[in-house]
């Protein structure tokens, strides 16, 4: 009877059995929307993402960016 009023008001039941329920749908929903990473995934080689590290380098992007930007 509580659960037939709960559906016809939109009201979230409390009942511990019914919590249990609806976050387990909750879960399952977030599941399917979510999807995963392992097709977007790919090795990187070391020289594809590690730029090491110098004051030559930092010196000329630095200077890049300011004419770039066109900033004193």
């Amino acid at each position: 009877m509580y659960n037939n009023w709960c559906k016809r008001n939109a009201f979230t039941s409390k009942l511990p059995g019914a919590q249990k329920q609806a976050k387990k749908a909750a879960e399952d929903a977030h599941e399917r929307v979510q999807g995963t990473l392992d097709g977007h995934l790919r090795e990187l080689s070391v020289a594809e993402h590690i730029v090491l590290y110098s004051d030559k380098a930092f010196r000329e992007a630095a200077v890049e960016w300011l004419v770039a930007m066109d900033q004193v």
